[in-house]
């Protein structure tokens, strides 16, 4: 059966103008040459500086890495960012309880992000 979450999983922002903090980060499947590999970037929200980027492949029976992806996403939540964008590779399985999410791909409101 092919594998079928290729996509965007969410996009995060975590703004503090105190600290002089303007993150983004995003999370993502895409497809490999050894099958799912899950993508992550993350950087100034300003564009400023460099854009990071880390990915994570199959193991060696060609599982996806989903553990992985839990723990970003519960570290990006616990780590203050809230989420601007759910993309449709969502985990189904994910508690988005205490996620400010907007999951049907429209802007935030004008106030998600800003303390």
């Amino acid at each position: 059966m092919p594998w079928s979450r290729f996509g965007l999983v969410a996009r995060w922002v975590s703004e503090d103008p105190a600290r002089n903090r303007f993150r983004v980060y995003a999370l993502w499947w895409e497809p490999s040459l050894f099958g799912p590999a899950l993508r992550a970037q993350w950087g100034r929200a300003s564009g400023f500086g460099p854009l990071h980027s880390r990915t994570w492949w199959p193991d060696a029976q060609g599982n996806p890495p989903e553990a992985v992806e839990r723990k970003l996403i519960a570290r990006r939540l616990a780590h203050g960012y809230v989420e601007i964008q759910r993309g449709p590779a969502w985990p189904e399985q994910q508690d988005p309880a205490g996620a400010s999410a907007v999951s049907d791909g429209s802007p935030p409101p004008p106030s998600a992000g800003r303390a």
